[in-house]
């Protein structure tokens, strides 16, 4: 079965008018047009049922059962095809017209009984209002983004709702473009007036995560008023990337593509390493076994261990350093970005992952390693030590250096309830330099870490 999410415009009205300029329903258009629904909803009600009903009787009669009495259901039925079942999805905005024109097309198809067997749920995002950009910035374009995310979640894999861009307003095409490409959903349009069905798939994009980690940190109002903030020569570069990249606007105002990406960011945090994340932990290997004068020499390393209980795997610990003359003397590493550890969300409370399970916060998955540690191989370190990365000189900032801080003491507290204060805990933090003419991160893999780029370390 075949899920639609259709964007609802005004062509089944102005396609009558445009083949009778002297259509009937021209006034009623002419009253209502840009007219919001949240404006109408307050009306006279039998005033505007009239209106409604009237409105729809002209409709229904000037269109009957021409499929091409609008661009969505011209898109719906070549979109459908030869399916016997399919769920149409029909989104309009926060106007009268578009709400109207949902109900005219769910009204078409209902009339013939071929069709019994699809599905229409009509949609209205309230505050998607196209005349008012206030309205689209500060809430509709969210809700919108909302909605899709809604339909989609259910949606399998191999079963991906098809994005019917044919119809509707063209302010809201762009965003559902980045859904579309983000969340593997193909959008299908009829190309200009040549009725042939154009099918746009997905290519294989994705944000960079390190990058993504450390813009999203900033896209906080109450940390784009923070004159700490402001007034901080790193912050200065943190805003010119936000600004270049068109997340927030000049004045610091979060822009609806920022609001987006934020969102998108912060419930996408991954649980599983990103590619750069395993870049590390065998960068840091190297330097911790070859390099690091603090870690005793000859131990083994163990990479990615996982922690199995009752047959399945609960957690992992990315580096173990082993005395190989004494199996209970470890070193235990965990490496985090820099996002996943000062992120409020990420690191105290976790998120809810595609599938609509909580997952856990950093904090929770670095208490469970350490009393796997405790009470399944019965050790206690000889030390624990957190190494946390970033790809630019984010931690500079007053309110991020704040907040790690502050993380880094709740971790340090869960090292001594789970093996008291004789076990120390060491962090690192680890920066890794953005190069605007190369590949960061080519050249992070080829050249082993310097002490100057462990920027410092803690002990607790």
């Amino acid at each position: 079965m075949k899920t639609i999410i259709t964007t609802v415009g005004t062509s089944i009205f102005t396609n009558l008018i445009k083949n009778d300029p002297n259509s009937p329903i021209i006034e009623s258009y002419e009253n209502l047009k840009d007219k919001k629904f949240s404006e109408w909803d307050a009306d006279d009600i039998e005033d505007r049922s009239a209106t409604r009903k009237g409105l729809r009787t002209l409709v229904k009669e000037g269109i009957q059962n021409s499929s091409n009495a609008s661009a969505e259901i011209e898109t719906i039925l070549k979109i459908v095809g030869s399916e016997q079942t399919a769920t149409i999805h029909l989104l309009t905005t926060d106007t009268v017209l578009s709400f109207l024109a949902s109900e005219l097309i769910k009204d078409w198809f209902n009339a013939q009984p071929k069709y019994e067997r699809w599905t229409f749920i009509i949609k209205k995002i309230d505050k998607l209002n196209v005349q008012s950009k206030s309205d689209f910035e500060d809430e509709g374009f969210m809700k919108l983004i909302e909605v899709v995310r809604e339909i989609e979640k259910p949606c399998s894999i191999d079963n991906r709702p098809i994005l019917n861009i044919s119809g509707g307003y063209k302010a809201i095409i762009p965003p559902l473009t980045l859904m579309g490409q983000l969340y593997n959903m193909p959008l299908n349009y009829i190309y200009e007036d040549s009725g042939q069905l154009i099918e746009f798939g997905n290519l294989p994009i994705q944000f960079d995560w390190e990058i993504a980690e450390e813009l999203a940190f900033f896209l906080d109002e109450a940390v784009l008023r923070d004159n700490d903030f402001l007034n901080n020569q790193d912050s200065k570069a943190i805003i010119k990337k936000l600004t270049n990249n068109k997340l927030i606007d000049k004045s610091n105002k979060i822009t609806p593509l920022g609001k987006f990406f934020k969102n998108y960011v912060e419930k996408k945090t991954p649980e599983s390493k990103t590619t750069i994340g395993v870049l590390v932990e065998y960068k840091m290997l190297e330097y911790y076994k070859n390099y690091d004068s603090r870690l005793p020499k000859g131990f083994n390393v163990i990479r990615s261990e996982d922690l199995v209980k009752n047959g399945r795997t609960i957690s992992e610990i990315d580096l173990i350093f082993e005395d190989p003359n004494d199996k209970n003397n470890i070193i235990t590493t965990e490496i985090k970005s820099f996002y996943q550890v000062a992120n409020y969300q990420a690191f105290h409370n976790g998120y809810v992952d595609e599938t609509g399970k909580q997952k856990k916060s950093v904090k929770e998955q670095f208490r469970t390693q350490l009393e796997y540690v405790k009470d399944e191989w019965q050790i206690d370190p000889i030390e624990v030590k957190y190494l946390v990365y970033q790809a630019s000189s984010g931690y500079n900032t007053p309110k991020s250096r704040r907040m790690l801080s502050d993380n880094l003491k709740v971790l340090a507290k869960i090292v001594f309830d789970v093996f008291g204060k004789n076990v120390p805990f060491y962090v690192d933090l680890l920066n890794i330099p953005l190069n605007q003419n190369k590949n960061s991160f080519t050249e992070f893999l080829q050249h082993r870490i310097q002490k100057t780029q462990l920027i410092e370390d803690f002990k607790f």
